[in-house]
C-alpha cells in the first residue's frame, strides 16, 4: 500500500498505516526543511515494513533500526516486538525512555523502541540527503558531523523540548557499547557476525556530541553558512572550514577515545 506526503512517498504494508503516517510526517518536515536550506528538490520514498518483509528483503542491518537503500529510499521499522525491545535496551543499557499515553499499537516498550528508531532515522535520511550534494566528498567524519548538525538543527527549531532526551540517548550509546565489544571475540566463535552495527551506533554517539558542541556555539544560522559556502564553492566543507566556523570541534576530535570508529 502507499501513501503520498507532501514531499515523501511511503509504501506500507497492511495493518501499518498510523506507522506509515508517522513516519510520513517526520520525514516531510526533514525533506522540507533540507529541500528549502539546500534550494533543490529531494525526492525520497520510504518503505514501512514488518520482520517478515525486512528478512525476505536480505536487509543488512537488524530489524528496529532504519536503513538507506539506494539514493532515493529509505526502509524503516514498522512495528517494534521482543526483539527491537531486546536489541535497543543492550544498545542503551537501561529501560527505554517512557512514553505518554498508551500506543495504538504493541506495547509501551515497543512503541518506544520506535521511538529510537526514529531518532537514528533522522539523522541517516539527512546524512543520505546531503550525499546528493558536494558534501558526499568530504572527509568521513565531516559528513557525519554534517549530518547530525541538520538532524540538531530540525530538532533545536521543531521540537526544542527533546533536547535532554535526544542528548541521553546518545550518551548511553557512548557509555554502553564499548563494554559490548569485549564479547566479540566469544561470538565470532559461535558464528555470529561481527558487531558492525555496534560500531557504527557508536560513532553515531560520538558524532552526536560533536554536533551538540558545535551547534550550541553555533546554532542554525552558523549551520547554514556552512551549506551557503557550499553552494556557492561547489566543494566539500574542509577541515580547516569547518574547524573555523565551529572551534569547539577542534578539542572534540582531540578527546575521542580511541575505537570511536569517527577517523
Amino acid at each position: 500500500m502507499a501513501y503520498a506526503g507532501e514531499f515523501v512517498s511511503v509504501r506500507y504494508a497492511p495493518g501499518a498505516l498510523d506507522r506509515a503516517l508517522h513516519v510520513t510526517r517526520r520525514l516531510d518536515l526533514v525533506v522540507g526543511e533540507l529541500s528549502k536550506w539546500l534550494d533543490m528538490p529531494l525526492p525520497l520514498t520510504a518503505m514501512v515494513l514488518d520482520r517478515v518483509q525486512w528478512d525476505r528483503m536480505g536487509l543488512t542491518r537488524p530489524y528496529g533500526l532504519p536503513l538507506p537503500m539506494s539514493i532515493g529510499s529509505v526502509a524503516v521499522p514498522g512495528a517494534g516486538d521482543d526483539g527491537t525491545v531486546r536489541r535497543w535496551k543492550t544498545w542503551i543499557g537501561t529501560e527505554l525512555p517512557r512514553l505518554d499515553g498508551v500506543p495504538l499499537v504493541g506495547t509501551s516498550e515497543e512503541a518506544s523502541s520506535l521511538l529510537l528508531a526514529d531518532v537514528i532515522l533522522q539523522v541517516e535520511v539527512c546524512e543520505q540527503l546531503l550525499g546528493r550534494t558536494p558534501l558526499l566528498h568530504a572527509e568521513p567524519w565531516i559528513r557525519g558531523l554534517t549530518s547530525h548538525l541538520a538532524a540538531l538543527s530540525l530538532w533545536s527549531d521543531f521540537e526544542p523540548g527533546r533536547a535532554t532526551e535526544l542528548a541521553l540517548i546518545f550518551r548511553r550509546l557512548r557509555e554502553t557499547i564499548p563494554p559490548l565489544f569485549a564479547l566479540e571475540e566469544q561470538r565470532l566463535a559461535h558464528g555470529e557476525p561481527p558487531m558492525a552495527t555496534e560500531r557504527w551506533l557508536l560513532a553515531e554517539g560520538h558524532l552526536f556530541e560533536g554536533a551538540t558542541l558545535a551547534h550550541a556555539a553555533g546554532g542554525t544560522k552558523t549551520w547554514k553558512r556552512l551549506l551557503k559556502t557550499m553552494r556557492k564553492s561547489k566543494e566539500p566543507p574542509t577541515r580547516s572550514q569547518v574547524l573555523g566556523l565551529y572551534p569547539a570541534v577542534g578539542p572534540w576530535l582531540e578527546s575521542l577515545p580511541a575505537g570511536s570508529g569517527v577517523l
